[in-house]
């Protein structure tokens, strides 16, 4: 991996972890528990942390063989790791595409309204 290129700052951080509690609610709305997933044996309900334990980390270390979020470089890692998450749970589980928290380049805020 390449150590020089640019870290998550901390916002990205934050939108991170907003999609991953996004992504908690959606399943569980759509009755999707965590043994309907991954572990037929639970009967658990999703939280942001099992979304990055058990979706986010897995895929983010077959992807790029690291197992931090601190190690992602920025957007484009995580793109990648966002599409393939949304596009596997929507095939198997038909739940609609999740969109991404935005960063705000102006104001670094999360979804902001301010362009």
């Amino acid at each position: 991996m390449d150590d020089s290129a640019p870290k998550l700052n901390t916002q990205q951080r934050k939108a991170l972890w907003l999609f991953m509690g996004h992504l908690a609610n959606e399943l569980n709305d759509a009755g999707l528990d965590i043994r309907k997933v991954l572990k037929p044996s639970y009967n658990i309900p999703w939280t942001k942390d099992s979304v990055h334990d058990h979706l986010w980390i897995p895929i983010q270390k077959a992807m790029y063989g690291t197992d931090s979020v601190t190690q992602l470089k920025k957007h484009e890692q995580i793109d990648k790791i966002h599409k393939v998450i949304t596009r596997e749970i929507g095939e198997k589980f038909g739940l609609e595409y999740l969109d991404f928290p935005h960063v705000c380049p102006k104001c670094e805020h999360i979804d902001c309204l301010c362009g």
